[in-house]
Order: structure tokens, then C-alpha cells, then sequence
């Protein structure tokens, strides 16, 4: 993987962008273990910085309409990928 030359500015909540990470794992696109070094590297805060305590720490989200522009990324996601293999 080529280094993070300039890091993404989310402009949701941190408990969106956390869900986003968790759905990326769960379709393959991210591997579970480095993944929050990985999105502080990758993201920052509306225009903060972002420490992985605060993605390890809050909630995933309550609100469906929130993360419907999440979850239609997520089926993008889900379409291009090879199918997750379960063991």
C-alpha cells in the first residue's frame, strides 16, 4: 500500500466514520487489526485530527437515513469485490 499523502477531511460524525471502517472490514475491503493506526492515518475530522481512541470508543450509530450514503458505498463495495470467504 502506497503512504497517505493527504489525509481524507470526513465531514460526518465519528461514530459514521467508525461504522464506515467496520462495514469495510466485514466486505473485505480492510483487514481487522491495524485498522484504526490505518483511518487516523487516512482521516481526519472535519478538519481535525483524529485519535483512535475515538473511533475504538464511540457507538455505531442509531439512525438508518445517516448512514444510507454509508451503506450505499458499502454495496458498491460488496459489488466490485471478490465474495468474502467464510471459514
Amino acid at each position: 500500500m502506497n503512504p497517505i499523502e493527504e489525509k481524507v477531511t470526513w465531514l460526518g460524525a465519528t461514530n459514521q466514520l467508525q461504522y464506515l471502517i467496520h462495514e469495510m472490514i466485514d466486505v473485505g475491503f480492510l483487514e481487522n487489526g491495524e485498522h484504526w493506526d490505518m483511518a487516523v492515518k487516512a482521516f481526519q475530522l472535519q478538519g481535525k485530527t483524529l485519535e483512535k481512541k475515538d473511533l475504538h470508543r464511540t457507538k455505531h450509530p442509531k439512525s438508518e437515513l445517516k448512514l444510507r450514503d454509508i451503506n450505499i458505498v458499502i454495496d458498491a463495495l460488496r459489488e466490485e469485490l471478490p465474495a468474502k470467504k467464510s471459514t
